[in-house]
């Protein structure tokens, strides 16, 4: 089992209300979560909103899946895993459920994620490639000064 922690940012755009923001791992998040997996809430808030847990986890596929209660504007969200972006972008609810899903690999050695999609733009933003590239540079670094 690998430490992995998940970290949320998100920041409302054109929304002013306080929503019900939800995140599962390996399992999907339903459109009214809110009130069908009540486990899933991990916070109410509004203009933006963050969380960071730790979660042991098997090497092998894995994702993290979040949403917002918003149906008025949209929310600007990313999710990382061991500080490495696993998935950014848009957030919200229309007819459908517009969640942010963040798939990666847990590996048995630092930094223990690699993202599924190829962490290079114009998949992600440069900010993100740039903060992905410096965390699996320092990662052995990091590892060497545990001991």
């Amino acid at each position: 089992m690998a430490k992995i922690k998940i970290e949320i940012t998100s920041k409302a755009v054109g929304d002013a209300y306080a929503r019900s923001h939800g995140k599962t791992v390996d399992k999907d998040l339903n459109l009214d979560f809110w009130a069908s997996q009540r486990g899933s809430v991990i916070g109410v808030a509004s203009g933006s909103f963050s969380h960071s847990q730790e979660v042991d986890l098997e090497p092998g596929s894995h994702y993290v899946e979040y949403g917002v209660s918003a149906w008025v504007g949209y929310w600007e969200a990313t999710i990382k895993a061991n500080g490495i972006t696993i998935a950014e972008g848009d957030v919200y609810i229309k007819e459908k459920k517009y969640y942010l899903r963040g798939e990666f690999f847990v590996i048995p050695f630092p930094p223990y994620v690699v993202p599924i999609k190829l962490p290079l733009p114009p998949f992600e933003s440069p900010l993100a490639t740039l903060n992905n590239m410096a965390m699996y540079l320092v990662a052995p670094f990091k590892l060497m000064t545990k001991e």
